[in-house]
């Protein structure tokens, strides 16, 4: 008997063919699920950089100033630390003054002043960034004054052709602050107004005014052409300016050392020039020989005088006025209590004043550049601070 040889049975025996097109579909989706997948890593729109918040500790310093920055970022694993702490994002500072910083929290040392754009950027590992910015402003001073700008006004006495001394004086604009009499006008080179106490001589004459309300006692005030010599002449007891009223004076040298309307001292006494080059200063002085008022005479013409128009006007009055503030501080809610303001001029400011807002008439005696220094006080910070202004004071041009 012949013995049979079984070949061993086909591992495929028993399936179906494939089918060609199966194999080319699934070879498709494993491609697409690839590419879906770096298409994934490569665009993680979900875990992009995004800055919350960007903060500085301060505002505003005086320099050297550290101040602490903090960026609050989110971005990458969203399980991270969300301030920035997330090792797949890189928080870099530019502090705008050629240095620069790293990570979420940070500090830096500003030693110059200046107003500084801090930016910071935070980028991804896969390079995709944002960028934000806070301000910081530096200060050379922990009291910073800022007085008006520069200003040009004309000087407040004007030249009359026709002399008003004695009567209202017109003309418009002005307006009167003065509080004690004033030396309204002078008529120094005179062919017009006879003094009828000297045989009607043309003497050199002025007239003072009170523009207050009540009548002004002048007993013991002076007026004099030499400020060395306040005492050269007195007025009597008797003599007053009468509410809203006018006082003639004459300046003749006939009168005594003590009297009313002619003084011991002649004005022109020795002058043979020209009117336009002679040059003096009046001065008016109280019972207590605190200087109340004075008046050049410069540019003079005969027969025209030389005063204010209107009477004791404020022509030639400038505002002075200055703001102060400290960092932190806003000066425009009007908190001015903690400032005291003091402004002085040397000889140009008979007085000092001590608001933040202040008025001076500069006069002819004014004339040229002239600093005006506004010293202000920070009774918080105990701090003392200046400015200035420069005030180009203009001569009226003589008729």
């Amino acid at each position: 008997m012949r013995k049979s040889h079984l070949l061993p049975a086909s591992p495929t025996a028993g399936l179906r063919k494939p089918n060609p097109k199966s194999r080319v579909l699934s070879a498709v989706l494993i491609i697409a699920a690839g590419a879906a997948l770096l298409a994934g890593c490569g665009d993680d729109v979900n875990f992009a950089p995004i800055i919350t918040r960007v903060q500085a500790n301060v505002d505003c310093g005086v320099a050297p100033t550290d101040v602490q920055f903090v960026a609050f970022v989110s971005g990458g694993d969203p399980g991270e630390d969300p301030t920035g702490a997330n090792t797949n994002l890189q928080v870099l500072w530019n502090f705008q003054d050629g240095t620069t910083g790293t990570g979420s929290i940070t500090h830096h040392l500003f030693t110059e002043p200046g107003n500084y754009e801090v930016a910071v950027t935070v980028t991804d590992d896969d390079g995709d960034s944002k960028s934000s910015f806070v301000s910081v402003e530096i200060r050379a001073d922990s009291l910073t004054v800022n007085a008006m700008p520069d200003t040009t006004v004309t000087a407040s006495l004007a030249y009359f052709p026709s002399h008003t001394i004695g009567a209202t004086n017109g003309g418009a604009g002005g307006e009167n602050f003065r509080t004690r009499p004033v030396i309204n006008e002078i008529l120094a080179f005179n062919t017009v107004l006879p003094n009828p106490e000297n045989l009607n001589r043309l003497d050199p004459v002025l007239e003072l005014h009170n523009p207050t309300d009540a009548a002004v006692s002048l007993s013991n005030w002076s007026l004099t052409n030499d400020p060395y010599d306040r005492d050269k002449f007195l007025f009597a007891t008797t003599v007053s300016i009468p509410a809203r009223g006018y006082y003639r004076v004459w300046m003749n040298g006939r009168g005594q050392s003590t009297g009313t309307t002619q003084t011991n001292f002649n004005l022109l006494l020795g002058y043979t020039g020209a009117p336009a080059d002679f040059v003096a200063d009046i001065y008016l002085y109280d019972a207590t020989r605190r200087l109340v008022d004075s008046k050049p005479i410069r540019n003079s013409v005969a027969n025209v005088s030389f005063g204010h128009i209107p009477d004791a006007c404020t022509d030639g009055t400038t505002m002075l006025s200055a703001t102060a503030d400290v960092c932190g501080f806003d000066p425009s809610l009007g908190q001015f209590d903690r400032f005291n303001f003091l402004w002085r001029s040397g000889s140009v400011l008979g007085s000092t004043y001590r608001d933040r807002v202040s008025s001076h008439m500069f006069t002819v005696q004014d004339a040229g550049l002239r600093p005006v220094v506004v010293s202000v006080f920070d009774s918080f910070l105990s701090v003392t601070r200046h400015d200035t202004v420069w005030v180009e004071v203009l001569t009226p041009a003589a008729p």
